[in-house]
């Protein structure tokens, strides 16, 4: 019976995941911003990469688009321990995130793209400022974070048991 509740928690730990997931710019969007000589629709027929973005030291665990598709959010993983913003069109890397003492796992931009939430295996939620990578708060004893449709609220899982919601307003 645990061993069945543990594997319901890891699979609802998991979905949780993919529904964070935030969507890449469609192909449309991504023609608007086309720059001379790079061809989207030809490298996506081809599969191969529009861009690489590269500047971790280790594994990569997750990444995801800000809403307006601009910039990237990658998470490293065990001996990494950063988040990294990245220009999406340029693959310049923006700034690095430092506050977690092991790897991290789960990042998510909020529905403005202004501040990103990271978790990681030091199971503590950070909230950064994306615009000038100033770190806002922390939240102990906290993992997956995903931010409200209105991004007034943070909602996180605990390690006792309880699903958190956090104001992010005054």
């Amino acid at each position: 019976m645990r061993r069945t509740i543990k594997r319901c928690g890891i699979l609802l730990s998991l979905l949780a995941v993919l529904v964070a997931v935030a969507a890449p710019p469609r192909i449309e969007q991504m023609r608007s911003h086309r720059h001379p000589g790079r061809n989207y629709s030809e490298a996506i027929i081809r599969d191969q990469p529009l861009l690489t973005l590269k500047g971790h030291t280790r594994l990569v665990n997750r990444a995801a688009f800000s809403p307006d598709g601009a910039r990237i959010a990658s998470a490293g993983g065990d001996g990494d321990a950063t988040v990294k913003i990245w220009n999406s069109q340029t693959a310049a890397l923006l700034f690095t995130l430092k506050g977690h003492h092991r790897g991290v796992y789960n990042l998510a931009f909020s529905p403005d793209g202004k501040q990103v939430a990271s978790s990681g295996a030091g199971q503590m939620v950070n909230l950064w400022d994306a615009d000038n990578a100033k770190a806002l708060s922390t939240f102990k004893g906290q993992t997956m974070p995903a931010f409200s449709l209105d991004g007034k609220r943070l909602v996180s899982s605990g390690l006792d048991q309880t699903v958190n919601i956090w104001n992010l307003v005054d």
